[in-house]
């Protein structure tokens, strides 16, 4: 009978690798997919599915354990000079249900957490180098091309289980460490411009949404280093151009026209905006910007009144001098 990842033996089963020349260079037992599954181990499938075979399937752990043993202790390993497998044990230990004390929890955790500068650049390159563009495009198809069986049985699977980052909470300071000292190179910037050029997600926040994003970007608090970045960045012309066409004809609803006529600056932000000098250039681009300005006889009387109202509430009153009136009898 031909095994599949879609049409996998039942039970318990025992199963080798066979090289090219028939003879078989690993014996494993496993449940499910354990056969295709070389993720993590250092020896791995054959490539030619039909070198997996099944030797017996539908058994008990333990008859499936007893039978791994036979079949290792039959064709000898060669670790250990008795034959022809690379098989590291005898068999029949395995890990599966192994329910492991906190003590031994413990030590894995620090064994993992204390690992070598070198041991890490070694475990990533050896995943950069297991992903390569053919590996990614065909995880990419198996995922666009699941079945809705298969995609109900990953659901119902994941039903009910916590995910690991449910209930964490970060502070203020791990917020705005996590979001602006996290620094994207210039190749991956370029990636993510040339994907999203042309595309619209249409997304459309929800009005809870757009509030919290409001009051999460009011908390954000930026560094001088970062606020001086801001100030001297320079756009190019295009981008100008694009940010020009974008705005121009663009008509502010009443809403958000209240909302900006009611909006009050603190005193601080008044007695800064007081104090801005503008240099020449900057002065020379507000001038012909306003020059070329036409403002509708509407606007003006608006403008106009508003001003007046101004003057009239900045007002401050005449203290006359008493003796003044003495003097003038």
């Amino acid at each position: 009978m031909a095994y599949s990842k879609d049409n996998l033996p039942q039970g318990f089963y025992v199963y080798q690798y066979i090289r090219e020349d028939g003879t078989p260079y690993y014996i494993g037992k496993g449940k499910g997919a354990r056969l295709y599954d070389t993720s993590k181990r250092t020896i791995r499938a054959p490539k030619n599915k039909d070198r997996i075979i099944i030797v017996q399937e539908n058994l008990s752990e333990e008859l499936a354990f007893k039978l791994e043993k036979e079949l290792i202790a039959k064709y000898g390993r060669k670790n250990n000079q008795t034959g022809i497998l690379r098989n590291l044990t005898d068999g029949g230990e395995g890990s599966s249900g192994t329910i492991w004390s906190i003590e031994q929890r413990k030590k894995i955790s620090i064994a993992n957490k204390n690992r070598s500068p070198e041991l890490l650049a070694k475990i990533k390159q050896a995943i950069q180098e297991s992903r390569t563009p053919e590996v990614g495009a065909k995880i990419s198809a198996a995922n666009k091309n699941r079945s809705p069986e298969i995609n109900a049985k990953i659901s119902a699977a994941n039903k009910g289980r916590k995910p690991w980052n449910k209930g964490l909470t970060y502070n203020e300071d791990s917020r705005i460490k996590r979001n602006f000292n996290r620094k994207v190179s210039e190749e991956t910037r370029a990636k993510l411009s040339n994907s999203l050029k042309g595309k619209s997600t249409g997304k459309k926040h929800s009005p809870e949404t757009i509030e919290k994003l409001k009051k999460a970007r009011a908390k954000q608090i930026f560094s001088d280093e970062t606020r001086a970045k801001l100030r001297g960045r320079k756009l190019s012309d295009e981008t100008r151009a694009k940010i020009s066409s974008k705005l121009k004809g663009r008509k502010h609803s009443d809403e958000s026209r209240a909302k900006m006529r009611g909006r009050k600056h603190s005193d601080e932000t008044r007695t800064k905006m007081r104090g801005r000098i503008h240099n020449k250039e900057t002065r020379a681009k507000i001038s012909c910007a306003v020059k070329n300005r036409k403002v509708s006889q509407e606007t003006r009387l608006k403008m106009s009144a508003a001003r007046k109202l101004y003057v009239l509430k900045n007002q401050t009153p005449i203290e006359l001098n008493p003796d003044l009136f003495e003097i003038i009898k």
